[in-house]
């Protein structure tokens, strides 16, 4: 490859303009029913109407009713039951032993309390190709799994005990879909997956100890999941990220020899206000991660800050590519963190906190003598001292390459609209902005003369792509508060 081409940036799963307006469809219909089900009371009582369905290939929902449904789990239930509507489990732990591919899990609304040794702890089962296991909160009420009732809670007492454990939610296993559940107040990791082919939507995980979504494996689907307020307190903060995907021993031990974390993507997700990072896939390989939010991370005297941590030092040819997402307030928002290998395309960073906006150092050079640089087209960064940093102050690696980011165009000011995180035109582009047509044909679509800088094309808001707002929560994070515990 020349050193000014472009990595193909195709994917199984490619971002489309078409397929934004999609997702606003789909979450402006879906924020509707909320509303309404919210003002009914409908998240607090476990009623037993509404429509349900299995998922089919991909994880996507294909009608049915409740009574298609294999097993239900209730808070008030019991492991002794039956798992039926009538006679729920108690926890996810007996179907485990007695889920089988298609199978669909409903989970009751209320607060599951996780006191001592975890019932869900080492939860382990799996679909088929086409046939997976669906776990979801039961329709019209939010399952809600609580561990502020833990034995120990190193917010209060730092006894020495790892930051990550214990896990609130373990889940090993493939072929799965997990929906519509919300994990909070956990004293380590919340939900820690080790796993491949499975997919995570509309998760709400905050206010842990530990990172809010832990992932090991490969091929699996993060879709708009939201993971916030995760603090480890015990250690300064540099153990809670909102998501983190590494490659290590306990997946090999659990998934065989060969396991390992790849080919991951994380589709229109947000991850705000974590001690440590947004968003950390460390020496995870082949990631996508696309119209996703990071905002306001790193804090305590010890996390690190960064919106998007792409890698690490010691990471060649990474693979990954991240595009149409952006980051702003956290003490960097983009970096390599030195890994090579990295594709950054259609980004959109604004007032890091320290300097830096993107950080594209690579600080190795390959092994096998291939360039293995990290590439950055049609980026936009405002608001920060440093736009772009790529000179690697030890170890140098390959130098990257960038053309079409706002840097190269000498663009300081890309007039946005509106600087107010809490308007539906932030960080979009105005009429005039220098930004518009300005960026390269890499392959993906847009209207206009050439591609505009950025994650939002002029004429696009994050109104019209609320996956990208960070005022979008997710259709089950803001009706939760008041939901207690079944007498």
């Amino acid at each position: 490859m020349a050193a000014t081409d472009a990595p193909t940036l195709g994917h199984a799963n490619a971002p489309r303009r078409q397929r934004a307006v999609r997702f606003a469809l789909r979450a402006i219909c879906l924020g509707a029913c909320v509303a309404l089900l919210a003002a009914c009371g409908g998240f607090l009582a476990p009623g037993r109407g509404g429509q349900s369905g299995d998922a089919g290939d991909g994880g996507g929902r294909d009608g049915g009713d409740v009574g298609s449904a294999r097993f239900f789990v209730a808070p008030w239930g019991s492991d002794g039951g039956v798992g039926s509507l009538e006679d729920p489990f108690g926890s996810l732990r007996p179907v485990a032993a007695l889920a089988r591919p298609g199978d669909v899990v409903l989970l009751r609304g209320g607060v599951y309390d996780v006191v001592g040794v975890s019932a869900y702890y080492g939860v382990e089962f799996s679909g088929a190709a086409g046939a997976p296991i669906t776990v979801r909160s039961f329709p019209g009420e939010v399952a809600v799994i609580d561990g502020g009732r833990h034995s120990w809670h190193p917010r209060r007492l730092n006894d020495g005990r790892s930051a990550v454990d214990p896990f609130l939610l373990e889940f090993i296993g493939e072929h799965t879909v997990w929906e519509d559940i919300v994990l909070r107040h956990g004293v380590g990791q919340a939900f820690a997956i080790a796993g491949n082919h499975n997919v995570f939507r509309n998760i709400v995980s905050h206010d842990h100890h530990s990172d809010g979504i832990f992932l090991q494996g490969s091929y699996n689907l993060i879709e708009n999941c939201e993971s916030f307020n995760n603090n480890s307190v015990s250690n300064g903060g540099n153990s809670a990220d909102g998501l983190k995907m590494v490659n290590g021993s306990r997946i090999r031990r659990l998934l065989g020899p060969d396991a390992e974390t790849r080919g991951n993507v994380v589709r229109g997700c947000r991850f705000w206000n974590n001690s440590d990072d947004g968003v950390d896939i460390w020496n995870s390989l082949d990631t996508v991660i696309e119209f996703t939010a990071s905002w306001g991370n790193g804090y305590g005297s010890t996390g690190d800050g960064m919106g998007f941590k792409l890698g690490n030092n010691g990471l060649r040819n990474s693979g990954t590519v991240i595009r149409y997402s952006f980051a702003y307030d956290n003490v960097h928002n983009f970096t390599t963190n030195g890994a090579t290998g990295v594709t950054f395309v259609h980004n959109t960073s604004w007032r890091p906190r320290r300097e830096i906006g993107f950080d594209l150092r690579a600080r190795l050079a390959p092994e096998d003598g291939s360039e293995g640089r990290n590439y950055a087209f049609n980026n936009l960064s405002s608001g920060a001292s440093v736009p772009a940093s790529w000179r690697a102050s030890t170890n140098p690696g390959p130098a990257p390459v960038h053309t079409h980011n706002s840097w190269n165009l000498g663009i300081d000011d890309p007039r946005h609209v509106s600087l107010d995180p809490a308007s539906p035109e932030f960080l979009a582009l105005a009429r005039r902005s220098p930004a518009i047509d300005a960026g390269k044909d890499v392959g993906l679509p847009y209207t206009g003369a050439a591609p505009d800088l950025g994650a939002v094309a002029f004429g696009e808001t994050i109104a019209t792509m609320p996956e990208l707002s960070p005022n979008a929560r997710t259709t089950i994070s803001v009706a939760v508060a008041g939901i207690t515990a079944r007498p």
